[in-house]
């Protein structure tokens, strides 16, 4: 400060004060002083205007200004300068509240020296460069503050809310107005948390440990939304306030959620897959034992009724495997041409058995017929029907309508994606409390219910279901009025679905069959039906070993007029992985793939895999006979 010049304007009316203060800062030892003097306020502004000044010397009581007025014009002009107000021994209180608007210091008139003076102009302009600093600190500090892109507050030790940005305003629902020294951590947690965080608090306040910390808990915002935070905190130093972020990572949390139901769900459905392969072999050996049977016996005999029952049983135990490799995931339908009508006809009024929901069919006698794999189709008809019984409780009447749609480029069709060409509708329309509009995009969802107990996976399988027969599925709903969903499958290029009259599903033939299972009853099965059917037979329990069979017979000159071969072998070579060794053998074998898992992408587009026919287990004897003799008469 010695050697710097400082720049004093002085704004007083009175030349003998005037001439004192010059006097003063001209006896100065410690520092150099430049000394402007003006007599009137409006100068006294106008010279502001020019800068390079380091401090103003104010009288409060000039000709042109009078009090507090003096200072606040002096002040607005340039703020940035440090003043020091002159007043008179009987103005003191006047000086004391020009202090509190601004002022940095006050010296009265009388009983100023140089020492005084010279020491009050120097600590007023460190003053004013100090709080220059902290201001511009504090400013730079609410910018980094309101632009961390997280939702921050500063606490104090009771709990109550200091400050808040624009982002915790977000998260909160609240304003700063509201915010600020009127709320506290408390509103916004339920009891538990709240005494858990105040804690959390506590700690850090009496350790004074500055290192953030972090925390997980529930944020309850203005609507009663509940959300999943991450809190990261740690103390203001030199204070018993701490400053927190908090994070909002609800959807987060939603999505992780999500993927543990997946991967438990993945586990299950493997399981799922499992289980339905083991007993679709079980059910062949059931359904194939008492095809046989009945041969035995015929139509009015009492064990001919009762075997008849006992299949019926064990066809729909088919249908629940069904239902369980599509709740796996296990692949492509198997499609056949089938008439949807009747299907539907059949899965709801089973579905609807016993509840006092009734169903009202309109199918059109010249419905097309489409092809699908009609244990699939059968759940998703069931998963809609299972929804629009719950959603009428107190009973009611379920419309389903099938009709053939041609799409044309017509407008109102253009929402549904679809090429186009000829399709079946099916309509299943309830009468029950209806969807949300905010739902009906997300009734599809993965997991997304408004059930209790629901588990979220009907409608997402239907959807599933449906987008792999090359179809489309849709919902309308009225709240209060019901619910609509809309199903368009591409119709088949048969004129008519495959319809095999009872008495004619039995084919004899004749031939050399190698069979390869890995399940002893079903070769004994097998054996049994190819000897009814007129057929010789050869077994092997892997596809090494039948790939040896097959080519000893080949080189022997009698070579095999088909092969029967299991797709899944536990610890040997199944059917996928033999057949590509045969044909490298014998390009023109004629094999037949079968297996438990009866919506295998190998099952269902056998042909690209090497294959000539398909039986699916559970089978009885009458689809085998048909399927080999459609095989041992094909040309390859």
């Amino acid at each position: 400060m010695r050697n710097d010049l400082i720049k004093v304007l002085l704004v007083e009316d009175n030349p003998g004060d005037a001439r004192l203060i010059r006097e003063l800062l001209a006896d100065c030892k410690t520092a150099r002083f430049s000394l402007e003097w003006v007599d009137r306020l409006s100068l006294g502004l106008e010279r502001l205007t020019q800068g390079g000044l380091d401090i103003v010397l104010l009288d409060l009581r000039l000709p042109d200004s009078n009090g507090i007025d003096t200072f606040v014009k002096i002040h607005c002009q340039a703020p940035s300068l440090p003043v020091i107000p002159l007043t008179g021994m009987d103005d003191e209180e006047l000086a004391v509240t020009v202090v509190r608007a601004g002022a940095q210091d006050y010296l009265v008139k009388g009983e100023v020296d140089t020492n005084l003076l010279s020491s009050a102009i120097r600590y007023a302009i460190e003053r004013k460069k100090t709080e220059e600093a902290l201001r511009e600190s504090e400013k730079r500090y609410r910018i980094l503050f309101e632009a961390t892109g997280t939702a921050t507050v500063v606490v104090d030790q009771d709990s109550t809310i200091v400050l808040a940005n624009a982002e915790f305003e977000k998260l909160s629902g609240y304003s700063k107005e509201e915010l600020q020294g009127k709320m506290m951590w408390q509103d916004f947690v339920g009891e538990e948390e709240a005494k858990t965080i105040m804690e959390y608090g506590s700690r850090m306040i009496r350790s004074a440990d500055t290192v953030p910390q972090t925390l997980d808990f529930n944020f309850i915002d203005r609507s009663g939304t509940l959300k999943s935070v991450f809190m990261t905190s740690t103390l203001v130093p030199g204070t018993k306030r701490f400053v927190a972020s908090l994070l909002d990572v609800t959807e987060r949390r939603k999505m992780e959620d999500e993927l543990l139901k997946v991967k438990k769900l993945e586990s299950v459905g493997i399981l799922a897959g499992g289980i339905a392969h083991d007993f679709n072999n079980i059910l062949t050996a059931i359904l194939g034992n008492i095809s046989l049977a009945k041969m035995f016996t015929g139509p009015g005999d009492k064990v001919y009724e009762r075997l008849t029952e006992a299949e019926k049983g064990a066809v729909r135990a088919q249908e629940l495997t069904r239902q369980l490799l599509t709740f796996s995931k296990g692949g492509a339908p198997v499609k056949h041409p089938t008439a949807i009508g009747e299907l539907l006809q059949d899965t709801a009024n089973f579905v609807l058995a016993g509840s006092n929901v009734r169903c009202r069919f309109d199918i059109a006698p010249d419905t097309w017929p489409v092809e699908v794999d009609e244990g699939q189709m059968s759940q998703v008809i069931n998963n809609i029907v299972l929804n629009a019984d719950q959603a009428m409780p107190s009973g009611g009447t379920l419309k389903m309508k099938v009709e053939n749609v041609t799409l044309s480029g017509e407008k109102r069709y253009a929402s549904l994606r679809l090429d186009d060409g000829r399709y079946v509708r099916i309509s299943i329309e309830d009468q029950g409390v209806g969807i949300p509009e905010r739902d009906l995009t997300k009734v599809f969802d993965p997991y997304f219910t408004t059930k209790a107990k629901g588990s979220g996976l009907g409608l997402s399988i239907a959807y599933s279901v449906v987008e792999k027969h090359g179809g489309v599925i849709n919902v309308s709903s009225v709240l209060g009025s019901g619910t609509t969903f809309y199903i368009y499958l591409p119709a088949a290029q048969a004129k008519k679905p495959v319809q095999i009259l009872e008495e004619d599903r039995l084919v004899s033939g004749r031939g050399k069959i190698l069979v390869m299972d890995d399940e002893q009853i079903i070769r004994q099965l097998v054996e049994e039906m190819l000897s009814t059917l007129g057929y010789e037979g050869d077994f092997a329990s892997e596809g090494g070993e039948a790939i040896e069979l097959y080519k000893h017979a080949t080189e022997a000159g009698h070579p095999y007029d088909a092969v029967i071969m299991d797709l899944t072998v536990p610890g040997g070579i199944g059917g996928k992985e033999a057949i590509k060794k045969l044909l490298m053998f014998d390009p023109k074998v004629k094999a037949i793939v079968s297996s438990g898992y009866a919506n295998d992408p190998v099952m269902a587009d056998y042909r690209k895999h090497g294959f000539t026919g398909v039986v699916a287990k559970p089978y009885r004897i009458q689809e085998l006979s048909r399927t080999l003799r459609q095989v041992v008469e094909s040309n390859g």
